[in-house]
């Protein structure tokens, strides 16, 4: 299948990210990497990459639960969600970390893929870019 639409899958890949959202707002490391293959790979925006479920699980339970982002809530905006294969999506957005007061504290990018296991779809790799001068004010409005 070449590279395409699949309107079929599409909301169970929108899932996926409404799923990390959830899981993010309630400080869920756990839930987090869940949504992840177990040989997954996560690159976050400070830098930091995590291979497979259990280092995801360790960087999100030392960022997100202990660190920097806790008490943060994100929102997000997928701009491109697109099918490599039939069990094999890509998608792109933008994102926001807001303060436990609601205003931007981070902003960037993300891009990720998803496939498809035992009927499921979790993430393989999920990549995100702070974003910098004005890009960052954008990503934040």
């Amino acid at each position: 299948m070449p590279i395409g639409e699949r309107r079929d899958a599409e909301p169970a890949v929108r899932g996926v990210m409404e799923g990390y959202k959830k899981a993010w707002d309630k400080t869920d490391a756990k839930a987090l990497a869940a949504l992840f293959g177990e040989k997954a790979e996560f690159v976050s925006s400070l830098g930091i990459r995590a291979s497979g479920r259990s280092a995801i699980e360790g960087f999100f339970t030392e960022h997100l639960v202990k660190g920097s982002f806790k008490g943060t809530t994100l929102e997000y905006d997928l701009e491109s969600i697109r099918f490599a294969g039939e069990d094999v999506g890509l998608f792109s957005g933008q994102w926001r970390i807001l303060s436990e007061a609601g205003k931007p504290r981070y902003a960037g990018y993300m891009h990720a893929s998803v496939v498809r296991e035992g009927g499921r779809w979790l993430l393989d790799s999920f990549q995100a870019t702070a974003a910098r001068g004005a890009a960052a004010g954008r990503a934040a409005a």
